[in-house]
């Protein structure tokens, strides 16, 4: 409740108005008794005093900035020097995305130099192509979710900003054979690696970017998708199979229905027999998670999804690897 605010008009000439100052003379009084002036005592130094802080003040300031200045200048070159790896092996990896280009509904065939990928990285498994975004680059699964987080394609781990491999998860079968494969990327200020999913949480840019493209060894898969995700960095998300349909269906349909988007064009749950998920940190203090989901259209490796008991994998595993995604990430950011 706002307190009542009393007012006291101050008349023309008494003290305390303008006309006459009931505080301090308007000119110091004479010495009569000669000597110092009493208004020139101690309070004269006292300028002195404080110039002395504000260098102190000013010279912490340029310190900081300096240091500032140095840290942000080794964070810039870090991502370059990051951005320039990628940029080595995209063109060692010889991938031609010209034909993608010219029909993006179709599946093209397109070659990747797999021998040269192998030599650098023995672990590669797959490049990643989402039109109209960044992502464009290998991916890598390794024994577990963690050291892919820290090192690039080259197993270089970064000094300052760690832009880290893309990796599919370690418990996920080798080929996509799997029901529901998980990929994971950092969200790098910078835009790189899987920043763009991020930017799918405004509709008109998850509309515009639906397809994406996953070549392998064994053949190429063309990816529609369907749901966008924001949850919790520990969200049982991960299973990578099911015991059966129905299972199956549900999880789908869970997916679905927890969607940040809800395009009109899904096919039936039955259609959508094999899942890629695709999942990176929000930076957000939530310590958050965005999830792309997409399901195969097409593809020339022939596959069907693997049948027999799921993984089992519920929220503990998902724990595991949400926490170690989260620490990483928050450092590279």
């Amino acid at each position: 409740m706002a307190r009542d605010r009393k007012t006291f008009n101050i008349p023309q000439g008494a003290p305390g108005s303008a006309g006459d100052s009931a505080f301090m003379p308007a000119t110091p009084p004479a010495n009569r008794g000669g000597g110092k002036n009493p208004f020139n005592g101690r309070h004269a130094k006292q300028p002195k005093k404080s110039a002395k802080v504000w260098n102190v003040v000013f010279y912490v300031a340029i310190v900081v900035l300096v240091g500032s200045l140095i840290t942000l200048g080794a964070l810039v070159f870090s991502y370059w020097q990051g951005q320039q790896v990628y940029r080595q092996v995209i063109e060692q990896a010889g991938v031609n995305l010209a034909d993608i280009e010219k029909s993006p509904e179709e599946l093209p065939n397109v070659k990747v130099n797999w021998d040269r990928l192998l030599e650098i990285n023995p672990q590669t498994v797959a490049w990643l192509y989402v039109p109209g975004t960044n992502i464009n680059y290998p991916v890598v699964q390794g024994t577990d979710n963690d050291y892919w987080l820290t090192h690039d394609f080259e197993g270089k781990n970064g000094w300052l900003a760690q832009f880290g491999t893309v990796f599919q998860d370690y418990r996920n079968s080798k080929g996509f054979t799997d029901q529901a494969n998980f990929i994971f990327g950092h969200h790098l200020n910078d835009g790189s690696m899987f920043s763009a999913i991020t930017e799918m949480t405004k509709r008109e840019t998850f509309d515009a970017q639906r397809v994406a493209y996953l070549f392998t060894p064994k053949g190429n898969y063309r990816l529609r998708t369907f749901a966008l995700l924001h949850v919790g960095a520990n969200d049982p998300l991960i299973q990578p199979s099911f015991p059966d349909e129905q299972s199956y269906q549900a999880y789908v349909q869970d997916k679905i229905d927890r969607s940040l988007h809800h395009p009109s064009d899904l096919p039936a749950l039955s259609s959508m027999n094999k899942l890629f998920a695709f999942g990176t940190c929000d930076n957000l203090i939530t310590d958050g998670r965005y999830v792309l989901y997409a399901y195969l259209e097409q593809s020339t490796t022939g596959q069907t999804p693997k049948g027999g008991e799921g993984l089992g994998m519920g929220a503990g595993a998902a724990e595991e690897v949400q926490q170690a995604i989260g620490e990483k990430e928050r450092a590279a950011a």
